[in-house]
């Protein structure tokens, strides 16, 4: 009994920190796209893609978008 409730403890910690990290890095990438001047609808286009989705846009956005400014 012990043991299940430590383990349980450890992976619900390692998820509340999987979440935070995902919402941390979907605020950043949502911050730094409406700071940055793109061109014509390439702001638009970015949003949609971040906010629809969310850990894999702002991964796109981070290593890909913020490249082409």
């Amino acid at each position: 009994m012990e043991t299940l409730i430590t383990d349980f403890s450890y992976s619900l910690l390692i998820w509340n920190t999987v979440f935070l990290v995902s919402i941390a890095l979907w605020m950043y990438a949502i911050t730094n796209l409406l700071k940055s001047s793109f061109e014509k609808d390439d702001k638009l286009i970015w949003l949609l893609v971040i906010i629809f989705i969310p850990i894999i846009g702002s991964l796109f956005y981070v290593f890909i978008g913020k490249k082409e400014i």
